[in-house]
């Protein structure tokens, strides 16, 4: 394959510093690098891409569908179907890779979710055999991946925030479900229930056994020991459009489980089972913070031990790369490259200002270009507590500044709501008062009448009641005379029911008013155009 990237150059350089920020290890070595741009998918790239925010991933080969060989992302790029694209920013989760982090169903909370979905919205499965699949330790494993720019649209609020446009949505399925309903003016999805997963794990060592209830037990013949970086970092969208990625590089890296772990903090010479934090240079120990306590607190004699940060703990020399018999005692200021005593023969320049020069203020004018290496760590360390760490102290204060405008802007975006409700509240309450009312007096209206047409008609039958009774009890004469009587009244029933008909009544009260919830600056554009 074409277009090599070249060893230990600086673009090698920043690809296995990549990839090791994202596996968390030392023991991933890069092995080969291709650059794969191609400038149709550049200019494609560049077009969707302008005004945009840009971000690295990495994405298995091993995840890739039919339609997505290596062959074919390195001649013509991604082809994205409508389930759309699975895009991993963070961590990486490797097969055979010594970390432990599952969650109640087993599953490693750092499994690498970039891949291909397919018609259903469901992840393909990897096309790596069965046995690779699961964990291997102590084997050496090889790994091929993409390494892209993904594009992401932003937007500007108060222009102070730049925001990606990025619908969030719980899982998989609930993306692919409302996929027809989303805004044009958004381009992917973010899986939040990513971003809840516990993603910090314990080292799993090598020859280590992993009990029934998930726990780890070390075995002393571990190759190495202590925790990798707590710190991790992981964010699982969905694209849908090929334009939004742009594979750069196809890399090919190995993991050495039985190698050294450079990034791992030590174990605690006392105890062995917490990280050490602090080293007693009068002990020559490193030890944890509770040992620190129980040893030195408890002891006046050796309370009086200086204790330092494992950082400042005096560090052995690296053996060189070239002559790997000697070590790195010093720099060249020029190459910025750690050189043994050996190499000074290849890195002899003329004097002159470089980038490492301007910033290491230890050395004076006429010095030669190589430095101790411990000189050059100093300055670094220095630099990095002052200029550097400002940049990104400053930039951090932004950001916090920046979140804790978007929580103002909740807060009152959610007492906004909280006050509209209420008042929708009052409104429904004065217009249920005004119904009740209402129902009230048409109810008194219609027992009015009830009323007086049960008082009639208990009238009548109390009258014809009397009038039957009488004919089984008075003699013919007495009763013709009661029954003259009762015709008269018969007569009066019929004159005061005409004198007063019922009333009509019928059930027409109606919601006529229209509740409405609209921003405020639509009303007053609404307002505007009626006045206008």
């Amino acid at each position: 394959m074409e277009n090599v990237v070249i060893r230990d150059s600086d673009e090698w350089d920043s690809i296995e510093f990549s990839l090791q920020l994202r596996c968390r290890s030392s023991r991933v070595r890069l092995l080969q690098a291709w650059n794969v741009i191609r400038p149709e998918s550049l200019s494609m790239f560049n077009r969707r891409s302008k005004n945009m925010l840009v971000l690295e991933a990495f994405v298995d080969t091993e995840s890739l569908d039919r339609s997505n060989s290596v062959q074919d992302v390195c001649t013509r790029g991604f082809d994205i179907g409508a389930p759309g694209f699975l895009v991993t920013f963070g961590n990486l989760s490797l097969s055979g890779f010594p970390l432990l982090s599952t969650d109640s169903k087993g599953k490693t909370l750092l499994d690498n979710d970039t891949c291909a979905l397919d018609p259903n919205g469901n992840p393909l499965p990897s096309k790596a055999p069965s046995d690779f699949t699961s964990s291997i330790y102590g084997e050496k494993r090889v790994f091929d991946y993409f390494v892209c720019d993904v594009g992401w649209l932003f937007y500007t609020l108060n222009d102070f925030l730049g925001v990606g446009k990025s619908l969030e949505v719980p899982d998989v399925v609930e993306a692919q479900r409302s996929r027809v309903s989303m805004p044009v003016e958004y381009d992917s999805y973010f899986l939040t229930n990513s971003e809840n997963l516990r993603l910090d794990s314990l080292t799993v060592f090598a020859g280590s056994n992993e009990t029934e209830n998930g726990s780890v037990e070390l075995s002393s013949e571990a190759q190495s020991k202590g925790v990798l970086p707590q710190n991790t970092f992981k964010h699982n969208y969905i694209i849908y459009d090929s334009s939004q990625i742009l594979p750069r590089y196809l890399i090919q890296f190995e993991f050495d489980p039985s190698a050294d772990e450079s990034f791992a903090l030590p174990l605690c010479d006392n105890c062995q089972s917490d990280v050490s934090t602090i080293y007693c240079p009068s002990d020559s120990a490193r030890i944890c913070s509770k040992c620190d306590v129980r040893l030195h607190s408890n002891n006046k004699v050796v309370s009086r031990h200086i204790r330092v940060p494992l950082s400042e703990m005096p560090r052995p020399y690296s053996k060189c790369r070239i002559h790997q018999t000697k070590s790195y005692h010093l720099y060249c200021t020029v190459c910025e490259t750690p050189i043994c005593q050996l190499c000074t023969v290849n890195h002899i320049h003329e004097l002159g200002t470089t980038s490492f020069n301007l910033y290491i203020n230890l050395i004076s004018e006429g010095s030669t270009s190589f430095i101790p290496i411990s000189t050059a760590y100093e300055a670094v360390v220095q630099n990095l507590t002052s200029t550097t760490d400002f940049s990104l102290r400053e930039r951090k204060n932004q950001l916090l500044d920046i979140l804790k405008k978007v929580d103002e802007v909740k807060t009152q975006v959610s007492t906004n709501c909280q006050n509209v409700e209420a008042q929708c509240y009052e409104k429904l309450e004065s217009a249920l008062s005004d119904l009740n009312r209402m129902v009230e007096y048409s109810l008194e209206v219609v027992s009015t009448e009830q009323t007086e047409n049960k008082r009639q008609l208990n009238e009548i039958n109390w009258s014809e009641c009397f009038v039957d009774y009488m004919r089984s009890t008075l003699l013919p004469a007495d009763y013709l005379r009661s029954w003259l009587r009762h015709c008269r009244l018969r007569d009066e029933f019929a004159l005061n029911s005409s004198q007063q008909p019922l009333k009509e009544l019928f059930p027409d009260i109606s919601l006529e008013a229209e509740l409405s919830i609209i921003p405020k600056d639509t009303q007053t554009h609404f307002q505007t155009k009626i006045h206008t």
